[in-house]
């Protein structure tokens, strides 16, 4: 059985979320990859690197995983957990998908294998501490 498969068992929660951005989806997507511009974009501490197979961390240490698979400008798959998860707990899985639109690009979240009963919680955690954080960082940058 695939590890993608693992979203339907009744156990785990999933989410998935949408937002836009006015910026193309090669500069979020770079950014996203980038310690320096995940750190500024989020306005939190990030070490991260534009290479599969690669460790990071996000949001001051809260954040862990592995990089996985990259699109270049499209794309990217991680595993993904928090300093909350227990020790116990599998790896969530977070893909990202970028598209184009005319006025920047829709960032495409997919997040499952949380552990139960955690997806509201992380929803809000992904707009307060990323979607909101962002939109003002790109809309700064407009100026």
């Amino acid at each position: 059985m695939s590890s993608l498969w693992i979203q339907n068992l009744p156990h785990m929660d999933k989410l998935t979320l949408h937002a836009s951005f006015p910026v193309s989806a090669d500069r979020l997507f770079n950014d996203w990859l980038s310690s320096e511009g995940h750190s500024a974009m989020t306005r939190s501490r990030a070490h991260i690197h534009p290479k599969a197979d690669s460790p990071y961390s996000a949001g001051d240490g809260y954040i862990s995983g592995i990089t996985i698979e990259l699109e270049q400008g499209r794309r990217i798959l991680q595993s993904w957990r928090t300093s909350d998860f227990n020790t116990t707990d599998t790896d969530a899985m977070l893909e990202l998908i970028l598209d184009s639109t005319d006025t920047g690009c829709t960032l495409h979240l997919r997040q499952w294998n949380l552990p139960d009963g955690s997806a509201n919680d992380y929803e809000r955690g992904w707009q307060q501490f990323y979607f909101a954080p962002m939109l003002q960082y790109y809309e700064e940058g407009k100026k």
